[in-house]
């Protein structure tokens, strides 16, 4: 198969998540991007300058970070989801945990795709370009796992809010994860066939210890070259094309047609909140920190939809043979931050929008005695309470004070739990005196 040597323009233009260090050094890219610079720009120096502190914060710094700090908390996502007692189905929770999977192999791959060459010469020349032909389709696996794994989660949540009174079966969640597994394999089945590993002959410099001076020799080195299917015009026309739908388009329609449709039954169900089940009230609390977790994967996504909008534009203008612009190439390392961070952060979402997921993850590290007090210190958002609890507590709060303290006046604690005045709420802690005795407070 005929290959040619792989530089920045040729990994670039396919996927912007593709920009990377494959033609050998850091130097060596950067003097080839700036080779591309035109004539007229004088600062060519202080534009490899900042390409180069691009790359070092960006990636070097920034995404190691941020990375190690996501992989610990999609680790303890996954031990706290398979407790099994979070009062969620399992279908949900088995998607969750394949989101967390997918997360953790894409924030490794980037770290050895990107950062650790970085840092380490031997690696980035001596072991890089042999992962990869491997390592790259990977990325955009695992990629696609994640983003459709957001997908079938907000599906999920479509279909529980909007039929709640239809079985759902608890192995639908097992086939929404052998459809995003084989889908995602298959999409990008052809980037193991876009690159592989070619040798050149350079010349290396090093010091003679005999003859006290500096000599050269030729040796051998493995390279990353581009395969003649990924340099054909068409195919990668069409490859940029099929990528902005389906990795664009499709999950942001998808997205938005289930949020608004669930908001749309959660709304219609606050006005009988009374009469609903806890079960109910729990997969509305979901819904509600779904939400947060769409928005951040929209935000950390926005860069890649960028990139992807540019190169669709290049294409429509006759453009896509051009050099990129350093904005471009700033942004591709951005966007490689966001997704990392993107990966990271639902750990973070669970934590502060779920006092049930809290309460386990507290149980798991052992500090039972840490979660009582932020429990006992949370306060009440009565803006998360719908009018008619209000107004019941606002009654309820009256009999008090009119019947010698006593709200319950020979009702049992169960009567007044079924009464509706003391209810789950979604991240709310409500002191409630009960018969004259005053409870502690309990997070739901």
């Amino acid at each position: 198969m005929e290959a040619t040597s792989a530089n920045f323009e040729d990994l670039v233009f396919v996927d912007p998540l593709s920009v990377g260090r494959t033609n050998g050094t850091l130097k060596t890219e950067l003097s080839s991007f700036s080779s591309t610079i035109s004539p007229e720009d004088a600062r060519s120096s202080q534009i490899i300058s900042l390409q180069a502190a691009s790359i070092f914060w960006f990636e070097g710094v920034w995404v190691p970070i941020i990375g190690s700090i996501g992989i610990i908390g999609n680790v303890l996502s996954i031990l706290v989801l398979t407790k099994r007692d979070l009062d969620l189905k399992s279908s949900f929770v088995n998607l969750l945990i394949t989101l967390c999977v997918f997360d953790i192999f894409f924030i490794v791959a980037v770290n050895l795709f990107y950062s650790l060459p970085i840092h380490s010469r031997f690696y980035e020349v001596e072991i890089l370009p042999y992962m990869t032909p491997l390592l790259l389709p990977l990325i955009h696996i695992v990629l696609t796992g994640s983003v459709y794994s957001v997908v079938a989660v907000a599906v999920e949540r479509y279909f529980i809010i909007c039929n709640p009174f239809n079985i759902v079966n608890q192995g639908r969640g097992f086939r929404y994860i052998i459809l995003i597994v084989i889908f995602s394999t298959l999409y990008n089945l052809n980037k193991f066939f876009e690159v592989t590993v070619g040798y050149a002959t350079v010349t290396r410099e090093y010091w003679n210890v005999t003859s006290q001076s500096i000599q050269e020799e030729n040796v051998t080195q493995a390279k990353v070259v581009v395969t003649s299917i990924r340099g054909n015009a068409e195919y990668t026309k069409i490859v940029i094309i099929l990528n902005f739908i389906v990795m664009v388009v499709i999950p942001l329609m998808v997205l938005s047609i289930c949020h608004i449709f669930t908001f749309k039954a959660i709304h219609k169900t606050t006005h009988f909140h009374n009469a609903i089940s806890s079960h109910q009230r729990r997969d509305n609390a979901m819904a509600m920190l779904f939400f947060f977790i769409i928005l951040c994967f929209v935000i950390c996504h926005s860069g890649k939809f960028t990139l992807n909008f540019f190169e669709m534009s290049r294409i429509a203008t006759q453009e896509k043979d051009k050099e990129w612009p350093l904005w471009a190439f700033i942004l591709a390392r951005i966007n490689h931050l966001m997704l990392v961070i993107n990966s990271s952060v639902n750990f973070f979402i669970y934590c502060f929008r779920d006092a049930r997921f809290r309460t386990a993850l507290f149980s798991l590290l052992g500090l039972k005695s840490c979660h009582s007090l932020l429990a006992s210190e949370e306060p009440i958002d009565h803006t998360c309470i719908p009018g008619s609890i209000r107004r019941s507590r606002r009654s309820h709060n009256n009999n008090y004070s009119t019947n010698n303290g006593n709200p319950c006046n020979g009702q049992s604690v169960r009567e007044i739990q079924d009464s509706g005045e003391d209810v789950e709420l979604n991240t709310v802690t409500i002191n409630t005196v009960v018969c004259g005795i005053n409870a502690e407070p309990h997070p739901v």
